[in-house]
């Protein structure tokens, strides 16, 4: 995961360096985008390839990867016309088939063989635009660069086609949980990444190309809580939920104080040196909410075990209109420079999550005989190595998973 972290942002400024800040605004609206589309279709099925029988998963991964093959026909169709759309619909669905055919180590509790598989085709997809990049040095341009960026999607095709064959598809569930799957997905997709496109439509891609590198980087360093609060997992499962067993406050307080520290003191770092010193400036802003996401992310993977799905959806609802509500304001009425209007908007809707998770986690838990360890799932929507958002992020999710659900081994 460090190491995919790593050649992201090696990605990042490799991107900037080569087409500019215009040129990065343009991909990290595309990739914001995919998010947006994929993560509500995906959180149905990440949960379901976990919890249902071996015939069913097999059917529905049918159904998983032909939806991704619409989105992919989709985007090809209009990447001549309208770039954003067209690599959005490409990602997206290449993200879906990519995870169909994932979706079997995932389901037999093997994570790490996952995560190498990730590596391989971030690795692929940054090494064949890289290649691009340097050989055409001036002349290389965006549209060509992300499409050899997608091109290592057309192998997982094949692979995810071989492996679903022979397989017919089924719908994934009922009304009610793919309803309630869908709207959070969506609603924490849109929190996370519905402030870029936001900012798309509103300002120049230059200002969405410094926003989107300094969330980048404030959300990529506060994930680790998320990965600290996981570590607790199996005590949490075990005290129904007990918030005594969980994340240590102060410990916590004292991981986003750094994070926070880390973050502001790159932002300083690029207005002194003078290299795309407007991304520093956001950043400054930015410092707060990496603190304030390390902590939700902890509280978030708590509130998942706690079974407290409907207080948590509405308070990042609530977060999510209040976020857009700011930057529309301090635009449109205030007349505050796009990225920093987003930014402080950023801030001021996590501190509300802040507020309300902490008091949520720590509320009396209602009495329950038993959890149901495939609940205990996290589906928390960061952001991918490259700048993307995680589509799905099935990996806390894996590691609670020890065996199929059935003794027939799937295909």
């Amino acid at each position: 995961m460090i190491a995919g972290r790593g050649v992201g942002f090696l990605w990042t400024i490799l991107l900037l360096s080569a087409l500019g800040l215009g040129d990065y605004g343009i991909y990290a609206t595309a990739c914001a985008f995919a998010a947006i589309i994929s993560a509500p279709l995906e959180n149905v099925f990440v949960v379901r390839s976990v919890r249902v029988d071996t015939a069913e998963y097999e059917r529905e991964r049918s159904t998983r990867l032909l939806l991704g093959v619409l989105l992919i026909v989709a985007g090809v169709v209009l990447y001549p016309f309208t770039l954003t759309l067209a690599f959005a619909l490409v990602f997206a669905g290449g993200e879906m088939v990519f995870n169909a055919y994932k979706s079997l180590p995932l389901r037999n509790g093997q994570p790490a063989a996952v995560m190498r598989l990730d590596a391989l085709r971030q690795f692929s997809s940054i090494g064949a635009a890289t290649i691009y990049l340097f050989a055409a040095g001036e002349s290389a341009t965006l549209p060509v660069a992300l499409a050899l960026y997608l091109a290592p999607y057309a192998v997982v095709l094949v692979l995810s086609a071989v492996r679903c064959w022979g397989t017919l598809p089924a719908v994934p569930g009922g009304l009610r949980e793919n309803v309630l799957l869908l709207g959070d997905a969506f609603i924490i997709s849109l929190y996370l990444q519905g402030d870029i496109v936001l900012l798309g439509i509103l300002s120049s891609d230059e200002t969405v190309g410094a926003y989107s590198v300094a969330s980048q980087i404030a959300l990529a360093l506060s994930v680790l809580g998320q990965l600290y609060a996981q570590s607790f997992n199996v005590r949490l499962r075990e005290s129904h939920g007990d918030p005594a067993a969980g994340p240590r406050p102060k410990f916590l307080l004292g991981l986003a104080a750094f994070f926070a520290l880390g973050s502001f003191v790159v932002g300083v770092l690029l207005i002194l040196v003078g290299w795309h010193s407007e991304i520093g400036v956001v950043l400054l802003v930015m410092s707060l909410f990496a603190g304030l996401r390390t902590i939700d992310n902890a509280w978030t993977t708590v509130l998942y075990i706690q079974h407290r799905d409907g207080p948590r959806i509405a308070h990042a609802g609530i977060a999510l209109a209040l976020k857009f509500a700011g930057i529309l304001l301090l635009i449109l009425a205030a007349g505050w420079p796009a990225a920093l209007a987003a930014a402080v908007a950023a801030v001021l809707a996590e501190a509300y999550l802040c507020l309300l998770y902490t008091r949520l986690v720590h509320r009396p838990l209602p009495q329950r005989d038993t959890i149901d360890e495939g609940e205990a799932m996290s589906v928390e929507l960061t952001t991918t190595d490259e700048l993307a958002p995680d589509l799905v992020t099935p990996d806390a999710l894996a590691r609670e998973i020890e065996s199929p659900d059935s003794t027939k081994e799937p295909r």
